[in-house]
């Protein structure tokens, strides 16, 4: 389909009646066209610019694909998520579509964290008022832009085992293994938060429940190459559930965490089952 064939009341009622912005570009960055949200984030000169001109600054937080990426910019003081990608433009000619939405508030609500005691004074990460504070925010920007996240309930196994016969150092030392773990395979976007002893949350924001799978699929691999090195009779591993946050998720704090908590719960009996089987062929 191309824009010419269009009409231009058709253009207006696509374009300028959404919230978010869009433009495109050509092959030497200048604006071919935008909707009234673009002039409001560029200002009124947007035809005279250029991509570089706009996007000087570009953070890569998430890939799609070749042709679809994710990225975060901060233009005139606000934070936008931006979608970037190549279509056709006409017939034999490809242009750079932007679209973004405006993260500002969630942005500045995570960062105003940095510089307040609101973290888990043993592990350094999050506490749980922090970690569904977020949750709340996430979902109430969901109900705005429809845009889906992720999250993942996460529980530490035989915890408790460890403790009884290696003593609580040990035990230390298992909640600190899995959360640097953790906070080295997710992203710098995602949120990590402990929401109790051996319960954690992490929330995973423009993400899709395969992309947040992975990621917690490389944490268990890495926890996996620890226990190598580890005591006989000590084994760190961990349950999660992962959920995404779409629109067909009831859309409440409660619903959200229990639901990624049943999935939690699926995984430890199915781990349990293993460990059974395992006892019994030993």
């Amino acid at each position: 389909m191309h824009l010419e064939n269009i009409s231009s009341n058709v253009i207006d009622k696509i374009f300028n009646e959404i919230s978010v912005f869009v433009i495109a570009f050509g092959a030497e960055g200048e604006v071919l066209f935008h909707n009234n949200a673009a002039e409001e984030v560029c200002g009124k000169h947007i035809m005279e610019l250029k991509f570089g001109d706009i996007f000087f600054q570009e953070h890569r937080m998430l890939g799609d694909d070749d042709i679809k990426l994710k990225y975060e910019y901060w233009i005139g003081g606000r934070c936008y998520l931006v979608v970037d990608f190549y279509s056709e433009y006409k017939e034999g000619i490809s242009a750079r579509f932007i679209t973004g939405h405006d993260i500002t508030d969630a942005k500045n609500y995570v960062l105003s964290y940095n510089n307040r005691s609101m973290v888990d004074p043993m592990t350094g990460i999050f506490n749980r008022q922090v970690g569904i504070d977020f949750l709340n925010e996430m979902i109430n920007q969901f109900k705005l832009d429809d845009d889906p996240f992720s999250v993942s309930f996460i529980d530490l196994d035989k915890l408790k085992l460890i403790n009884d016969n290696f003593g609580h150092g040990k035990g230390d030392e298992y909640i600190f293994t899995v959360c640097d773990t953790i906070k080295s395979s997710i992203r710098k976007t995602d949120i990590f938060s402990r929401i109790g002893g051996d319960e954690f949350l992490i929330i995973f924001p423009q993400c899709s429940e395969s992309v947040a799978t992975k990621i917690m699929e490389n944490v268990a691999a890495k926890l996996s190459v620890v226990n190598k090195s580890l005591p006989e009779g000590i084994m760190y591993r961990i349950s999660y559930g992962i959920l995404e946050v779409n629109t067909s998720v009831q859309l409440d704090t409660e619903h959200v965490l229990s639901a990624a908590d049943s999935k939690m719960y699926q995984m430890k009996a199915l781990n349990n089952e293993k460990d059974k089987l395992s006892e019994v062929t030993e």
